[in-house]
């Protein structure tokens, strides 16, 4: 084979692979070193309450939560893990999801709470991780009990 066209193949090549791992990145959402949580097409880039003091924060005192972004809280293991909304100032929409990253359990439009007695929010069936994101979100991508989520999970 001449060598120009070998190299000539070869880049053609390289750009493909290059050309496709962007797209790839860009679909799934894997990009740099930024967790991320997806149902099918839907992607949001999390951060990740990983500790007992990271959860007991979570989205806490925030202003705004853009709408392609989220928390996820992981646990050890399967469990009944409780929310609430205490010192929380903006709603949102959280998901329960078993080990094996199944929607088990929805909460929608979880409403900020300024009093000391805040509603409990409790699944009905185990979890390992909780995904929460900006209220409408579940509406908006269609999630449903029994979905599916792919966790793209970086260490800090």
């Amino acid at each position: 084979m001449d060598k120009k066209i070998f190299f000539a193949i070869l880049i053609l090549f390289a750009v493909d692979i290059f050309f496709g791992y962007f797209v790839y990145q860009k679909k799934y959402g894997g990009v740099g070193d930024v967790s991320r949580v997806c149902f099918d097409s839907d992607c949001f880039a999390v951060e990740i309450a990983a500790t007992a003091a990271e959860r007991e924060k979570g989205l806490m005192e925030r202003q705004s939560l853009d709408a392609d972004k989220g928390m996820l809280f992981i646990y050890d293991k399967p469990g009944y893990y409780s929310f609430w909304m205490k010192n929380t100032l903006i709603p949102l929409d959280m998901v329960w999801l078993d080990q094996d990253r199944r929607v088990v359990f929805i909460n929608e439009n979880a409403q900020p709470c300024k009093d000391e007695r805040c509603p409990v929010v409790t699944p009905v069936i185990e979890s390992q991780y909780v995904f929460e994101a900006g209220a409408g979100t579940v509406k908006k991508i269609g999630l449903r009990y029994g979905d599916k989520a792919k966790l793209i999970l970086y260490a800090k």
